[in-house]
């Protein structure tokens, strides 16, 4: 069972150039909000398994940016 406090409380959605990056920096300022690292991790957008892309040709299991596994989504908080 995970504990349900270790979860976010804030979800931000936002078009491209619609200023989230500048939210975003802007909350992380406040000394009572943490902000991951990663802005953009991804997790909503695939499903929990294991992903193969290709890039260039090249096979990668996993992009930088994708984060899609509930544990590896915690962590990114876990410091907050």
């Amino acid at each position: 069972m995970i504990d349900k406090n270790l979860f976010p409380n804030l979800f931000i959605v936002g078009a491209a150039k619609g200023g989230t990056t500048t939210l975003h920096y802007a909350l992380d300022q406040h000394p009572q909000v943490y902000m991951s690292q990663k802005k953009e991790p991804g997790y909503f957008v695939w499903a929990e398994e294991d992903l193969q892309f290709i890039n260039n040709g090249k096979l990668i299991t996993q992009p930088r940016f994708l984060v899609n596994h509930l544990n590896d989504y915690l962590n990114l908080f876990k410091d907050g």
